[in-house]
């Protein structure tokens, strides 16, 4: 079985544990409809280099800005935890240029060779990128939130440490991230 088909069996196990009951047809079905939402990222991710800021602009919509932007406008950090919905290239750009330079943290990809060129995209678009896993990652990404003036987010809802908490998820226990933890001294 190729990685490919291993990604959609997956994607069709997490289906199966959030709409139990479907049957084959409508779980395929629904996976095909989320394997084309994961293209269509892919696509317009890499369209964002050629994109002007009025394109950018019009294609993101803030809820809730009154929430994060008196932190923003007192040169405060804002930690945002999420999850992996929608498309995140999009929305550093657009954050990058509308609330605050972007600070964050993505899984390094194999080959090295893929992930530097993601890095190196996402750097065009203004964010700044530090490698899960390096040394020093977390005291990087602490520092540069401490510095201020950061748009901060980070996903939460998957464990790639091996250290996650356990938490009830759709009637089964899963690991997330663990979060940022302060030592008490």
């Amino acid at each position: 079985m190729g990685a490919a088909q291993g990604g959609v069996d997956q994607l069709e196990r997490n289906l199966e544990r959030v709409a139990p009951g479907l049957a084959r047809r409508d779980l395929r079905r629904l996976s095909r409809a989320g394997m084309r939402s994961y293209m269509r990222y892919f696509r317009e991710a890499f369209t964002l280099s050629g994109a002007t800021p009025d394109q950018i602009q019009a294609r993101m919509r803030l809820a809730n800005r009154e929430v994060v932007q008196p932190y923003i406008d007192e040169g405060r950090s804002v930690l945002l935890a999420l999850g992996h919905t929608g498309n995140w290239d999009l929305a550093g750009a657009w954050g990058t240029r509308n609330l605050a330079p972007v600070l964050t943290v993505a899984e390094r990809l194999e080959p090295a060779s893929v992930f530097d060129e993601f890095v190196s995209f996402r750097e065009s678009l203004g964010m700044s990128i530090l490698a899960f896993g390096d040394d020093g990652v977390f005291r990087s990404l602490v520092r540069g939130a401490q510095e201020g003036g950061r748009l901060v987010p980070l996903l939460a809802d998957r464990d790639l440490s091996s250290q996650g908490v356990e938490v009830d998820m759709f009637g089964e226990r899963v690991r997330v991230a663990p979060g940022l933890r302060r030592s008490r001294s």
